[in-house]
């Protein structure tokens, strides 16, 4: 099992495309808005071919725009083994592929970091990382399969 923070990393904040984060909201009206996300590729070729890959993107600062939520992407995916690895990224533009859809599912609060983005990111990550992931694999298992893929962990 491993732990993917290829655009960002919580013991030392932001990395490459993380940085670009406003330090400030841009857009109170979206500050929050959680997304399922929908690729209709796989990014491995560890997965079936042809399956979508689902993503969860939150949006931190209020920059997603009707054509694309941003924010951080949160999933997970094979690794050669099949052990899970979890990634926490910045989506912040349309992939090359634009084989993508997404829809909104909800709002979450910044209750720790209201109008700090930089530090919300920081403590998500560490939620996700620490508590939200290790209670998936608790439940789900610690390996991808059938019941255990990006889909389930997109639910949970």
């Amino acid at each position: 099992m491993g732990i993917l923070f290829s655009k960002f990393n919580p013991s030392t904040g932001y990395l490459e495309k993380m940085n670009k984060l406003s330090a400030t909201n841009q857009d109170e009206s979206r500050v929050g808005d959680v997304y399922l996300v929908t690729y209709e590729f796989q990014p491995d070729s560890y997965s079936t071919p042809y399956s979508p890959h689902y993503t969860i993107v939150v949006d931190l600062c209020g920059e997603s725009t009707e054509k694309l939520p941003k924010g951080m992407e949160i999933h997970i995916n094979p690794l050669k083994d099949f052990s899970l690895q979890l990634c926490i990224e910045r989506l912040d533009r349309l992939p090359k592929s634009k084989d993508l859809s997404f829809q909104k599912l909800g709002r979450i609060e910044n209750q720790y970091h209201p109008g700090n983005p930089r530090e919300w990111c920081v403590a998500l990550g560490s939620v996700v990382e620490n508590s939200w992931f290790p209670e998936f694999t608790t439940l789900k298992g610690k390996f991808w399969n059938r019941t255990c893929h990006s889909d389930q962990f997109a639910k949970f």
